[in-house]
């Protein structure tokens, strides 16, 4: 393994632990704290002011007209669909259906790679992604009676929205990130996406519910940590994972989150060990190990 594939490893293993460790977080805060919309905006206004800051300090490299446009496109896909379709489905939906949904966007960028990005699916690939799909379903389904009544067919098909635009971003925006550094693509990106959401923000933030009153020192620290840790820090990591990485390897690590959810819940009282979530676990470690150890030259010399 090259050192350039290595950082890609650390850096997108990193985001999921971070992202998993957010999934319990935000359950506490649209519970106690604020609406999932409100949340939603939190994070891309925030996010959007911290990499605009990071630039000044960085530096920037020009942007032509073309990319641009593209970051517009995947902002579109990678920003405000990937979390605000997701936070407004999840409303519709379960969240037992909701991660079981997610599970599936590994596969979807396994197709999409192959489609339009030229990475060949192998039996090797398709036997991880599985593996890990299986574990991931079987983690979520194990807590499956403290995750509420079955989602409506509209809130489902959101979510599945979410991860094909999740898929897409992952699959495609590789060239993007081989030109611009992770600060300028994410500082267009977040304030495009921004943008996309000012027509609604006045209706959310007024809306009742919006703000629950349940702010305090430990409610500020957690969207503290949503918006800086779980927002600006993962998406960071993720531009720079797609610049090293194929996009299937990259997507596996997605199964980690229920598996670090899961642990996160348990220290935080909202859940309870089992070796069922052992068991889990392995099934998706498994699947990781199988398309990460996958030889490049199986990849067609794609993004590793």
């Amino acid at each position: 393994m090259t050192k350039e594939r290595l950082q890609g490893h650390v850096c997108i293993f990193a985001a999921n632990v971070i992202f998993g460790v957010y999934i319990p977080i935000s359950k506490y805060l649209m519970a106690h704290c604020v609406s999932g919309e409100a949340l939603t905006l939190a994070r891309m206004w925030g996010a959007a002011a911290l990499f605009w800051t990071a630039s000044l300090f960085t530096g920037g490299d020009r942007v032509g007209r073309r990319d641009l446009a593209l970051m517009f496109v995947f902002s579109l896909f990678g920003v405000v669909m990937n979390q605000g379709v997701f936070i407004y489905g999840l409303g519709k939906t379960s969240p037992v259906d909701a991660s079981v949904i997610v599970t599936m966007t590994p596969l979807m960028v396994l197709l999409i790679s192959a489609a339009f990005m030229g990475d060949p699916v192998t039996v090797r690939k398709a036997v991880g992604v599985l593996s890990g799909a299986a574990g991931a379903i079987w983690l979520v389904l194990s807590a499956g009676g403290a995750g509420g009544s079955s989602g409506t067919v509209s809130g489902n098909l959101l979510i599945l929205l979410s991860g094909f635009s999740s898929a897409v971003y992952f699959a495609m925006s590789k060239p993007l990130t081989s030109r611009h550094s992770p600060v300028t693509l994410m500082k267009w990106m977040f304030l495009f996406a921004s943008l996309m959401l000012l027509p609604v923000t006045p209706s959310v933030l007024s809306a009742p519910g919006a703000f629950k009153g349940g702010f305090g020192l430990e409610g500020a620290a957690m969207l503290a940590y949503v918006v800086a840790g779980a927002t600006f820090v993962t998406y960071l990591l993720i531009a720079m994972a797609i610049k090293r990485m194929r996009p299937t390897t990259m997507a596996m690590y997605n199964y980690i989150q229920p598996f670090v959810a899961s642990m996160a819940a348990i220290w935080l009282g909202q859940d309870s060990f089992s070796w069922v979530k052992v068991a889990a676990a392995a099934l998706v470690f498994a699947g990781v190990y199988l398309v990460t150890s996958a030889p490049a030259a199986a990849a067609g010399g794609g993004a590793r």
